[in-house]
């Protein structure tokens, strides 16, 4: 059958299979030899996954083609002196654009494998699971558009604001209609389309108007800086701060308390630390209601201290007394108490596999988690 051959005046050049290569490789040389045609030694290469050929560099693993680097040097070069340039012949202005043109034979398929490349790790991004999901939730979006007559793509605000709606008759959750239109956006995305701004307004007046969505914020110390990703809940986290100091910060105006149905405070386990009596630090959080209810009009929901386990043993009981009369306080108030307490102890010691063993006192990623799915469930459950 023969073998497949490039020539180009006197330079020879092939590409087989692996199973074929060396065959074809000693053929070519047997065929020179019986023309009576002597091979260049610096010219002639066994089959390999990378050869020059031409000024070009021809890697069959990468998947390129290179300009070598003696070529690209003289290419550059010669550009240089062009910038210098004031006039320049005919003759010259071909040569150079030739010289040009041979560099783009190879910029062009590198163009064309980085796209290949980039599609190829693209389908790699997510689990086949989460692609299901995506395909699911995009069939929606168009059967949507197709029964109702509307142009799926590129979306518009109007288009995502009736999707949204029509989502709202089927789901319960906002999380689950918020994934639905996330995938809408994926998909443009993926087609580089413009998509509207469209969630920052539009969707959270859908979604309200549908879930009544809640707004919320902790407002704290150090331990729960970390948690996000509450649905209407931000964190307002102050390192350092003890019960006094945050009833500081909301008097100066540093905490935002506008427009929420929530305000959920943990705060007082650096008032535990401290020589501060039970009753001085039940004051200090007599204050700092006081000073909430001036500030907002939002349900207040106090969380109870954590344990600490750098110093367990010696602070323990205060701690628990203090829980119990913050319990009384927001009785007392009308406020909601949350004990949160006992979630972080295992076999009534201080749970070790949720704190921080830096300090012994900050929670880590699984104490961080927990904490979120206790605020979650906290705010779940609660009317506005």
């Amino acid at each position: 059958m023969g073998y497949m051959v490039i020539n180009y005046l006197d330079d020879f050049g092939g590409a087989d299979t692996v199973d074929k290569a060396d065959e074809a490789y000693i053929a070519l040389g047997a065929l020179l030899d019986s023309c009576g045609l002597e091979e260049s030694k610096q010219k002639g290469v066994a089959p390999t996954t990378r050869m020059e050929f031409l000024g070009i560099t021809v890697d069959t693993v990468k998947l390129t083609l290179e300009v070598t680097s003696d070529r690209v040097l003289e290419i550059s070069l010669l550009v240089q002196a062009w910038l210098r340039k004031k006039k320049a012949s005919l003759r010259e202005l071909q040569s150079i654009l030739g010289k040009l043109h041979f560099v783009s034979t190879c910029v062009r398929p590198e163009l064309e494998v980085l796209r290949f490349q980039c599609k190829d790790s693209a389908k790699h991004a997510f689990a086949e699971s989460t692609y299901k999901n995506k395909k699911t939730q995009l069939e929606s979006y168009f059967m949507f558009c197709i029964y109702f007559e509307l142009i799926p793509v590129p979306a518009t605000v109007h288009v995502l604001t009736l999707y949204a709606q029509f989502l709202s008759r089927s789901f319960k959750s906002v999380d689950s209609i918020k994934n639905y239109i996330s995938s809408v956006r994926y998909l443009h995305l993926l087609l580089d389309l413009e998509y509207p701004q469209f969630e920052a307004f539009h969707l959270r007046l859908v979604l309200r108007g549908n879930f009544f969505e809640k707004r919320a914020t902790i407002v704290s110390a150090s331990i729960p800086k970390y948690v996000s990703g509450i649905d209407g809940c931000t964190t307002q986290a102050f390192p350092g701060a003890t019960i006094g100091r945050l009833t500081e910060l909301i008097s100066s105006g540093k905490v935002d308390l506008i427009s929420l149905d929530f305000v959920i405070v943990h705060v007082g386990t650096n008032n535990i630390s401290s020589s501060q009596s039970v009753d001085t630090i039940m004051s200090y959080f007599g204050d700092l209601i006081h000073k909430l209810k001036k500030m907002t009009f939002a349900k207040l929901i106090f969380t109870s201290i954590l344990p600490r386990p750098v110093d367990h043993m010696k602070t323990g009981a205060k701690v628990n007394k203090v829980n119990t009369e913050l319990k009384r306080l927001c009785k007392r108030n009308n406020l909601l108490y949350c004990n949160l307490y006992r979630s972080f102890l295992l076999d009534n010691i201080p749970d070790s596999s949720l704190f921080a063993p830096r300090d012994g006192l900050h929670l880590n990623f699984a104490g961080t988690e927990l904490f979120r799915k206790k605020i979650i469930n906290i705010i779940k459950h609660q009317s506005i």
